[in-house]
């Protein structure tokens, strides 16, 4: 019984940190784009967006930061697909974001396991 609780915990924590690094490696990516598109938009000091506008914005970045990584897969075409910073921040979104959810989501539950473990 206490291998498969640990199996069967072992497999919940992997998918844990596939999707959560998958979601945090594209929210750093998207990060990225919006900064860049901030950077070209030279926006000055006194004017502040629209809703409209950051919900496009949002938007636009979104679906650069999908038809990238869909290009990296062999779909499609992106102009990010040789944008060395635009991975570095894929990358590290994705190292940083399952470690960090899998670390805590460890810390939090294991007391739980162990006593589930213990009363078996």
């Amino acid at each position: 019984m206490t291998a498969r609780r640990l199996s069967a915990y072992g497999l919940k924590m992997g998918k844990v940190w596939a999707v959560s690094s998958a979601s945090e490696a594209a929210e750093e990516a998207r990060q990225y784009v919006n900064a860049e598109q901030a950077k070209r938009q030279q926006m000055g000091l006194g004017e502040l967006p629209s809703l409209g506008s950051l919900f496009a914005n949002e938007y636009s970045a979104g679906s650069r930061t999908q038809a990238a990584i869909l290009a990296e897969l062999g779909i499609g075409d992106s102009d990010l697909l040789d944008n060395e910073e635009f991975w570095q921040n894929y990358k590290g979104g994705f190292a940083l974001g399952g470690g960090h959810t899998v670390a805590m989501r460890a810390v939090s539950e294991i007391p739980g396991l162990v006593r589930q473990i213990s009363a078996d």
